[in-house]
């Protein structure tokens, strides 16, 4: 919680890749890339979908993220 608590106020944009392993052989393929602008403000986080990448396809902000595990924080914070 310290740790936390020191943070200062920053604004960046976060770009995460997901990948997948169906078989669970250890060959992950890529699966979709999507950015988010994340905020950071009086100990409090916010983030905003500005856009996502799935199989090579751009799309505009806004877009949902399908299936998969999505974080709404760090485990560091």
């Amino acid at each position: 919680m310290a740790y936390k608590d020191s943070l200062p106020n920053f604004i960046c944009e976060q770009t995460t890749e997901r990948s997948v392993d169906l078989g669970g052989t250890g060959q992950w393929k890529h699966k979709d890339k999507f950015t988010e602008l994340l905020k950071y403000v009086d100990h409090e986080e916010s983030r905003t979908m500005l856009g996502t990448n799935a199989n090579g396809s751009k799309s505009d902000t806004g877009a949902e993220i399908d299936n998969g595990t999505v974080s709404a924080g760090s485990s560091a914070l």
